[in-house]
């Protein structure tokens, strides 16, 4: 934590701030030892006070490098100012967006090539289905199957029914998502910015 003197009269900050040493020289000459071990009630007897910065989402806030003097507190306060909404509407959208992948992560593997593996064992699927007279035209079906102890016509229908759930998953994602952000864009205030990205973060993470 950073301290600074303050001229109690005028309220400002003498000096620039600094860390508390182990042992303080003032101009008369007098040293003192465990300097900083002293509580903030013995610091203020010299003339010092801590700088406190608010404990805020530094997502939605900026801090300005100015401090005001507290002196109720007896603390210098840095100044906190919430950003422009468009700004802050971009940083939401962004958290939701990956809040989105994160769940779709859940339940489809991630990997170089996965969704075109995904989908060529769909599309052999249906056409195995279709024409189920010569199963080695569908090797990704006749191989799983074989692995998972299945017929072929079982994994055919079992992945066509994986698929159709995880459609109807995305699509559920993908309301939350979209029509989230778009609503984002609406609002006229950061809090209720924050407060609409927290509510679309639950809902996915509800999924």
């Amino acid at each position: 934590m950073l301290y600074a003197k303050v001229d109690i009269t005028s309220r400002k900050m003498i000096g620039v701030p600094f860390e508390l040493p182990k042992s303080y020289s003032f101009d008369s000459g007098a040293v003192i030892s465990n300097f900083d071990k002293l509580s903030d009630s013995e610091l203020f007897t010299y003339g010092i006070v801590p700088i406190i910065t608010e404990d805020v989402d530094l997502q939605f806030y900026s801090v300005s490098d100015e401090c005001m003097y507290d002196p109720h507190k007896c603390q210098f306060t840095h100044n906190v100012y919430l950003k422009p909404l468009p700004e802050a509407v971009n940083e939401c959208s962004d958290i939701i967006d990956v809040e989105a992948s994160n769940v779709c992560a859940k339940y489809m593997t991630s990997g170089i090539g996965q969704e075109m593996r995904y989908m060529e064992k769909f599309n052999q699927a249906v056409a195995f289905l279709a024409d189920p007279s010569d199963p080695y035209k569908f090797p990704m079906i006749m191989e799983e199957a074989e692995l998972c102890e299945m017929t072929y016509t079982e994994k055919a229908n079992e992945i066509i029914s994986t698929r159709s759930q995880w459609i109807q998953l995305a699509a559920k994602i993908e309301s939350i998502r979209v029509g989230y952000k778009k609503v984002l864009k609406s609002l006229g205030s950061v809090s209720d910015i924050i407060s609409k990205k927290d509510e679309a973060l639950q809902l996915l993470r509800e999924i």
